[in-house]
């Protein structure tokens, strides 16, 4: 879910021509709550480990996808949220989720997070 300090972002550049978001997406954080988002966030509920974003596209569906690497040791706990930030600690976040089902994450494995975020025309 996107925050609202993103969504506001969002708005002000619709109404106002000179205005800018200058805040660009940096770093994905895991963390081990589980309440669902609400927009109101700005942080996880309980953050583990942030990680710098390996790469960002943009896609021709008016899409965004991020990618970060966990590597084996790192995050190694029951993942429940993830989110995006604008720095390596602290800043804006972006947007928040909570994973369908809780991950376990191990040294066993290195995890690749992908989400993707859709910009869709609604009508009222």
């Amino acid at each position: 879910m996107l925050t609202n300090w993103l969504l506001n972002k969002i708005r002000d550049c619709i109404v106002d021509p000179d205005a800018t978001i200058d805040s660009q997406p940096t770093h994905m954080s895991f963390g081990t709550g589980g309440i669902p988002p609400s927009g109101d966030e700005t942080e996880l509920q309980t953050e583990v480990v942030r990680k710098v974003i390996d790469r960002t596209d943009s896609t021709a569906d008016k899409s965004i996808v991020y990618y970060c690497t966990l590597d084996t040791t790192e995050g190694n706990t029951t993942l429940r949220e993830f989110g995006v930030h604008d720095q390596s600690s602290g800043g804006n976040l972006h947007l928040r989720e909570t994973f369908p089902v809780p991950y376990t994450k191990t040294s066993d494995v290195e995890t690749r997070m992908i989400v993707v975020v859709t910009i869709e025309s609604v009508t009222e």
